[in-house]
């Protein structure tokens, strides 16, 4: 899938992702690293002040009366108020990837749930802990956004939208920014969302990834003795440092940008 939103960082309350191989400890992919503390104790990931509403429908469930998206469907994106929708058709459970035996994928961006992230626990200043489960929408927030997007988002996504709500299978994922100082650190190394966690509406964050693994394989590669790890992370860090603070600059700045077009826009669903 080459659409931005399909890079998005899962946010939740698991144990970080890691590998331990030849004498190092490698933090993979999670946006809410712990490995990371141990690599760069004076920074770590923070909110980047928008909330993904996400969620994924089976095209089977939909009204029969729906105009499904044809066969190869683009990523479309839709701007109502302060709100961006981006959306896409992916293969069913079973790979299906006939129309009527997809699955819709909506990913709503919401500027405006700041307080209902505090509310729940899972913002602390701009410290993400986790993200709003299926079914914890409290009712007068579900209720609200079921009316905006009935009344403003297109269809087919509306219907889909409405039916997700009803069913509880909304949930809601804070995009949070990491730009990192460094990559490793004696023996460990960050690398993926651990090493450099941005905004999907960017994209590129699984390609970085690949990179982050292509290059600590090549790092690795060759190494002799546990006593090597440390220069060959080094090197890791030289091909890879530079890149993924790029990365994450241009997230910072097309997120800057969304939250100024957001600000000149009604707010709706508070």
């Amino acid at each position: 899938m080459s659409t931005p939103e399909a890079s998005a960082p899962q946010l939740d309350a698991r144990p970080v992702r890691c590998v331990v191989a030849g004498g190092s400890l490698v933090g993979l992919s999670t946006a809410r690293s712990t490995v990371r503390a141990t690599v760069d104790p004076h920074h770590d990931a923070r909110y980047a002040g928008v909330l993904l509403w996400r969620t994924l429908v089976d095209e089977q469930a939909m009204p029969r009366n729906v105009t499904l998206p044809r066969a190869g469907e683009p990523a479309r994106e839709a701007y109502a108020g302060p709100y961006r929708l981006v959306t896409y058709p992916v293969p069913g459970p079973g790979g299906e990837t006939a129309v009527g035996h997809r699955r819709l994928n909506l990913v709503w961006y919401d500027p405006e749930q700041r307080d209902l992230l505090h509310e729940a626990g899972l913002l602390d200043g701009q410290t993400v802990h986790g993200t709003l489960a299926p079914g914890a929408l409290p009712a007068p927030v579900r209720q609200r956004l079921a009316a905006f997007a009935a009344a403003r988002w297109p269809s087919p996504w509306r219907e889909a939208l409405t039916l997700a709500l009803e069913a509880g299978t909304v949930f809601g994922t804070p995009i949070v920014h990491y730009k990192p100082a460094r990559l490793v650190a004696g023996r460990v190394a960050l690398a993926g969302d651990a090493a450099h966690a941005a905004s999907p509406m960017v994209g590129g964050g699984f390609r970085q990834g690949l990179y982050d693994v292509r290059a600590l394989t090549r790092a690795l590669t060759g190494a002799s003795s546990p006593a090597e790890v440390p220069d060959r992370l080094a090197r890791y860090q030289g091909a890879r440092l530079a890149a993924a603070i790029r990365h994450v600059t241009r997230s910072e700045q097309e997120t800057a940008a969304y939250l100024a077009h957001a600000a000149r826009r009604p707010a709706a669903t508070r």
